[in-house]
């Protein structure tokens, strides 16, 4: 066979590979699953629908409790929202049940409020370490009282569990959280996610587990080397038929008039309060509304309102947490243009499968239509595996970029999702030799983020970024935004959501201006004399066009009257300074920590500034015991505390059985993989199958055979037509 005809049977045989839908994927391992799984590992199909939770009885039937309704109400003053989040369970079998919900949270979530609702009974739950929070609710649940856990699997991934529920009994779970609002170009925004996209997971089962001794009932992966906790970030996925439903409200008080009150992902009822234009209400316009994909919501101020600082605050005992929103000032839009080195990488797993796919190809071929002459750039697709368009970044010429736009346009989605190599490779690839001036190298990284070892990859952003700066684009109804947002805010860049493909052109052209001007760099505060400030981020980081400079500050002791402090930084290469007066804020009061918004977003990002730690080598332990002398004060949820609430009355007799229940999530909006894991009546194991090394050797045999014999089956279909 000469180099041509090699070429070509290589390039038939991956396209052979890649033209098998997703669904074809899923349903050949549902096939292959059902042949090597043990039975242990299998499930047995149930007629899930309107969310569910999926019972198993003592005798192995399934049995069902409806989930009655999840009830969202927010609460939005200036910069902040305070959000009540509702779940109403309901056990519709004979048996006495456990149920276990794994759910998002908005990433920069301050969990700090947490009640069970029971009839006229009401129990506050308590904050503790996790160990003993576990505890107190395992003992609960033994001794027959109810009882409600929530712990912290990610900053964006909660378990919640709920012990002894009674045969035709409501049970209704109570979290608070507070969030910031999001200001950017010109638009305020918040974000509520309802599901979770499958997460990749890495790395082979732990020693001593298998599908015969790992009973999966609640999740869809073992625990692995690569992710401890897997089996905790992996729920099992309704029917695309079911739904789970939803209803929400939200009470907006924006503090300046706004208008183009909205919301891209759901429709909405709107009503005015008041003459300003600065107050509303709303409220989603279908009832019991599908929990498949996060809600967002936008607004603007209206011409001529649009603020160039705000200040909020809070006084708690001998502190005062202070909330600031800084923006810098319009740049030219006449700069001149900076040479660039634009690499993007690009994921094509099978977590892209769907709608995902087709929005990530249109991105990149608009990011590749903006590019300039003297800019270099390149392209890496990556799956399973991860390949460079070409050997180094070229000229961005109209050859190389049509070139690009049609590789880019024929990818398609299959396979796991191995972000760590294609993410270092882009890190640390270099322009062709002969370029003449610098170049400023920047990364785009377009992806859905849904993978479980996001600490591993965020430790490889630290150490190989050097001087490049990463932008992330996260694809689809419900990515993972916290490891989105944390790649980006490592690697000095911005994160943008791309939800639709309606919201391509507007938010990507967005990002594209933003990569084309950076606004201010080497931002620094200057606090007054005397004042001890304790702010996040401690660093402000390189802002683009649009981009304020936001600042949470803990201020300890009595303030001079006089006090000012003081942003500055490069501006297009002069010095910039703003000046802001602190006199105006009054002494501390006594006002309680938890029932102050900006102390708990305060501490929360302290607490996340103090796990980042942990990838800079600072010993666990200290970080452990440092993240406990703030979440407990300040009553918070986070890795190591937990929220626990107990009844203490016995609900349950001792000679009741108590059964286990999982809550699937909802598969979210045009996400193939985890719509195909709903149809599924076994355990998927997507991307990493548990078994022993004999099933490794039997699986790989299984797929080479059938690679073989589908490619032979295309090649004597082709030769015949042709």
């Amino acid at each position: 066979m000469d180099q041509a005809k090699h070429f070509r049977f290589s390039d038939y045989y991956r396209h052979t590979l890649h033209s098998l839908s997703c669904n074809r994927r899923l349903q050949l391992a549902g096939l292959l699953s059902l042949l090597l799984a043990s039975p242990a590992f299998a499930q047995t199909a149930a007629t899930a629908k309107n969310g569910q939770l999926l019972l198993r009885s003592a005798n192995g039937e399934q049995q069902q409790a409806v989930l009655l309704n999840t009830d969202v109400s927010m609460d939005i003053s200036g910069l902040s929202n305070r959000v009540r989040l509702r779940q109403s369970f309901t056990n519709d079998s004979p048996d006495w049940q456990e149920g276990t919900y794994v759910f998002p949270l908005p990433e920069d979530s301050a969990v700090n409020k947490l009640r069970l609702l029971l009839d006229e009974r009401v129990i506050v739950g308590e904050i503790h370490e996790r160990g003993v929070a576990r505890e107190i609710y395992q003992q609960a649940q033994r001794e027959g009282r109810k009882a409600a856990l929530v712990e912290q699997q990610r900053p964006n991934l909660f378990t919640q569990k709920v012990a002894n529920i009674a045969p035709g009994e409501t049970v209704t779970v109570e979290l608070q959280y507070i969030q910031a609002v999001h200001y950017d170009s010109g638009h305020f925004s918040l974000r509520f996610p309802m599901t979770v996209t499958p997460r990749y997971i890495p790395g082979t089962p732990l020693t001593g587990l298998s599908a015969q001794s790992f009973a999966a009932p609640n999740h869809w992966a073992l625990p692995t080397t690569a992710v401890a906790d897997a089996d905790a970030i992996t729920p099992q996925y309704l029917p695309p038929s079911a739904s789970n439903p939803l209803t929400l409200t939200v009470h907006l008080q924006a503090g300046l008039p706004v208008s183009n009150v909205q919301s891209a992902s759901h429709k909405v009822q709107k009503k005015a309060l008041g003459t300003g234009n600065s107050e509303f209400q709303l409220s989603l316009q279908d009832t019991g509304t599908a929990m498949d994909r996060d809600f967002e919501l936008e607004w603007e101020p209206q011409a001529g309102s649009a603020p160039q600082a705000a200040m909020f605050y809070d006084s708690v005992g001998d502190a005062t947490f202070v909330q600031l929103m800084l923006l810098p000032p319009q740049v030219s839009a006449a700069l001149p243009h900076v040479p660039r080195e634009l690499i993007i990488v690009l994921d094509t797993s099978g977590s892209m499968a769907g709608t995902s796919i087709a929005a990530a190809r249109q991105s990149v071929e608009l990011a590749l239509s903006r590019l300039q002459g003297d800019d270099y750039f390149n392209v890496i697709e990556f799956n399973s595996n991860y390949r460079s368009l070409f050997p180094v970044s070229l000229p961005a010429n109209a050859y190389n970029i049509r070139f690009a736009q049609n590789f880019v346009h024929n990818l398609a989605a299959g396979g796991g999702t191995e972000i760590y190599p294609a993410l270092a490779q882009a890190l640390v690839q270099t322009p062709a030799a002969n370029t003449e001036t610098a170049l400023l190298k920047q990364v785009v990284f377009v992806t859905d983020g849904s993978v479980g070892n996001e600490d591993a990859i965020l430790a490889m952003i630290k150490q190989k970024l050097g001087e490049t700066r990463l932008f992330t684009i996260g694809i689809g109804s419900a990515p993972n935004s916290y490891f989105m947002r944390k790649a980006a805010e490592t690697g000095r860049g911005t994160y943008t959501h791309v939800g639709t493909l309606d919201e391509i052109a507007p938010r990507m052209e967005t990002l594209l201006y933003k990569l084309e001007h950076a606004v201010l760099l080497d931002a620094k505060i200057q606090w007054p004399a005397g004042v001890v400030a304790e702010f996040y981020p401690a660093r402000v980081p390189d802002l683009y066009a649009g981009e304020p400079v936001f600042v949470i500050a803990r201020l300890d002791g009595m303030l001079p009257a006089t006090s000012e402090f003081s942003v500055s930084g490069l501006v297009a290469g002069q010095r910039w300074e703003r000046q802001l007066k602190l006199s105006s804020l009054p002494p501390a009061a006594n006002n309680r920590l938890n029932d102050s918004a900006l102390a708990a977003y305060w501490a929360r990002q302290k607490i996340e500034t103090l796990q980042d730690s942990l990838r800079t080598g600072i010993d666990a332990a200290q970080v452990r015991n440092d993240v406990l002398a703030v979440a407990l004060p300040y009553q918070l949820l986070s890795p190591y505390t937990s929220f626990v609430a107990t009844e203490t009355a016995v609900s349950r007799p001792g000679a009741s059985p108590v059964q286990s229940a999982a809550v699937r999530n909802q598969p979210p909006a045009g996400q193939e993989l985890a719509s195909e894991m709903g149809h599924q009546s076994l355990q998927l194991n997507y991307p990493r199958t548990a078994t022993g090394l004999d099933r490794h050797f039997l699986l790989g045999l299984w797929w080479g055979l059938l690679a073989m014999a589908l490619i032979y089956r295309q090649l004597r279909h082709k030769e015949w037509h042709d």
